[in-house]
């Protein structure tokens, strides 16, 4: 299903977001909240995003609402999803899922620093079933998390309109990607303080 053009793709939207001047909220390992970038230029977006689900016949009536096309046992619809916004609890679940792609996409080097993997590392990891398996289960938490959709019906969402939706989400949605960089980035430091907090 992914393809090694599908990960070079995937690795310069999220180089693209990183990139982006979109400001970003972080939480320190205090539980402080500040805006990295110039927080007179937040502004709460929302975006529509359309999703292409094939569900058996028998769960149709599950399908929120879109035309629905008869495929034998199953109907594929296109449903509209409007106005999408990222609130605090999915932006949580959106961090998880950028966290569990990142590493198929860049390499950490011993100084802690991060390099982008090259298409000869991609197309090895890419080459084993199980992580493949995990990159695309990464993509379909990304786009459920961001729009809201449940594990039932998250399973149920066409692969190739899920990697639209996710180049769509870090067009749109750029600060994410340097949220999750953040929090990453504190791991070491939240552990050292839950260890210090228990002893």
């Amino acid at each position: 299903m992914i393809t090694e053009n599908d990960m070079v793709k995937l690795q310069e939207k999220v180089n693209d977001a990183e990139n982006d001047t979109t400001p970003f909220a972080v939480v320190d390992t205090d539980g402080n909240v500040s805006v990295v970038g110039d927080a007179n230029k937040t502004e709460r977006k929302s975006k529509d995003y359309v999703v292409v689900y094939r569900i058996p016949s028998e769960y149709k009536d599950l399908l929120p609402y879109g035309e629905e096309i008869v495929q034998g046992k199953y109907v594929v619809s296109e449903v509209n999803y409007r106005n999408v916004i990222i609130t605090p609890r999915k932006d949580l679940k959106i961090c998880s899922a950028i966290m569990k792609l990142l590493p198929f996409l860049r390499d950490v080097l011993p100084n802690g620093e991060t390099k982008d993997r090259d298409k000869n590392e991609i197309s090895k990891i890419i080459s084993d079933w199980v992580v493949k398996d995990y990159i695309i289960d990464a993509m379909y938490d990304l786009v459920a998390s961001v729009i809201g959709i449940d594990d039932f019906m998250k399973d149920m969402m066409f692969y190739d309109n899920v990697l639209e939706n996710v180049f769509q989400i870090l067009t749109d949605f750029p600060e994410i990607v340097n949220e999750s960089d953040f929090f990453i980035a504190q791991l070491p430091s939240r552990k050292e303080k839950e260890a210090n907090q228990t002893n």
